[in-house]
This record gives C-alpha cells, structure tokens and sequence, in this order.
C-alpha cells in the first residue's frame, strides 16, 4: 500500500505543480483527534494533514492520516482525495465532489470508498447527498496468515451519503458554530444506518489562520451489533489559506 499510495502522491505533487500560482489560491490543514470506541482497545490518537488547492471554479484536496497511538502497529493509516467543482442553474450554486479514501483499521482489514456528493449552501444550513461505492478487504498480512485462497474482498454498491449541518453565523464570519448530522468523514464513510453527530468551532485568529475544534460521536444504532464501532473522539487543528 505505502509504495502505491507514495506513486500517487507524487503524481499528484507533479499535477499540481503545473498550475501557475497566481491563478491558485492553496491552503494547508492539520489536526490531532483522541478518543475512544469499542474497538480502539482504549485511548486512540490520530494525526491528519491536507493540502488542497483551488482554481478558479475547481479545488483539489489531499491528506494523509497517520496513528500515533492505537491498536494496529502501522503508522500510515489513511489516504483521502477530493476533487470538486462549483456549478450554478439558474443562480442556484451547489459543488459536485468526486472523492476517494482508504482506510487501514487494523493489520487484518481495510476499506476504501469512492463515491460522488453534491453540496449545498442555503444560508446557514449546508446539506450533503451522494453515493459511495464501498470494498472491505483482507490485507496481504491476513491473506497469508489464515491461509485465504478464495476471494478476500466484499464489495458494496450505492451506498448513501448524507450531511445535514446548522451554523449560526455565514461561512465568511470571523468565528461560527455548527451542529451537523453525517455519515461522512476525511478517510471513512459509515454505513446509512450509523449516523454520526458533531458539534464544531472555528475562529479566525488573522486573515490567514483559523483555528477549529470538533467533538464527535456516534451511538451503536438500533440494529448495528459491535462489530460496528461506536464511541467519541475530540478533534482540534488549524487551516491555514496561504497567501501567494
């Protein structure tokens, strides 16, 4: 995974670098996230960076999850791709998302999705509805310790994607607050029938930097046994739009 995952970003790397700075507008996030479910084996800590670039109508988003603390011995975990483009009928504007993302839970199982989301703004209300094609699979490590010689991947088809969020100021306010209901995050999607709620927090410390705060969690569901995983996590970081 890790030479695959390198070759793509540095293609990535190559991609963007063709476009004329002056006609992008980059910006650079990181955050920390700690929590606990019912298959972290106690505290988890996570650290994700994400690069994204915008021009014109367009943006391009990539990031990186790595796990600082946790129950697998890998530290690369995650991998997530994003590319978005604004449309607008009848002045009515919304964002179309093609995203990719890769998830390693554990040295036995991994699952990535690829999926499309439309996005739109309506005051201070943001909605999210899309599809994600998902595929759960057993790592090489597996494969060769259990000795599987049979198909080791499952695949799911049109799965759905939702947010539905509240903020109480305009996204170009200096400080807001959001609730939000989702099954989407940067390197998973849940099930529709798991739903995450979170609460966030941002201030814009100087024109460049905003600083943000999450708290999310997630109930077991009313039909999800504990192989689904539920608990909390707390998530804070910086964005940092970089002016060229």
């Amino acid at each position: 995974m890790k030479l695959r995952l390198l070759k793509y970003l540095l293609l990535l790397c190559v991609w963007l670098g063709a476009f004329p700075f002056a006609r992008a507008q980059p910006s650079l996030s990181i955050y920390l996230e700690s929590g606990e479910n019912n298959v972290s084996e106690g505290l988890f800590i996570r650290t994700a960076a994400f690069g994204e670039y915008r021009f014109g109508k367009n943006s391009l988003r990539g990031g990186l999850q790595l796990d600082l603390k946790g129950p697998g011995t890998k530290f690369l975990t995650g991998a997530s791709i994003n590319l978005a483009r604004e449309f607008s009928i009848r002045e009515f504007p919304f964002e179309i998302h093609a995203l990719y993302s890769h998830n390693r839970f554990s040295e036995l199982l991994y699952e990535y999705n690829l999926g499309v989301v439309c996005k739109v703004n309506i005051r201070n209300l943001t909605f999210r509805l899309g599809n994600n094609f998902r595929t759960y699979g057993l790592t090489k490590y597996a494969v060769r310790e259990y000795a599987v010689d049979s198909d080791n991947k499952i695949h799911e088809n049109f799965n759905l994607m939702y947010l539905v969020a509240y903020h109480l100021n305009p996204a170009e306010h200096y400080w807001n607050v959001s609730l939000s209901v989702t099954n989407i995050d940067h390197f998973i999607i849940e099930q529709e029938t798991n739903p995450v709620l979170f609460l966030r927090g941002e201030y814009n410390i100087s024109s460049p930097l905003t600083v943000f705060a999450e708290l999310w969690y997630k109930t077991a569901g009313s039909f999800n046994l504990s192989i689904n995983y539920f608990g909390f996590f707390f998530r804070t970081g910086l964005i940092w739009n970089i002016n060229l």
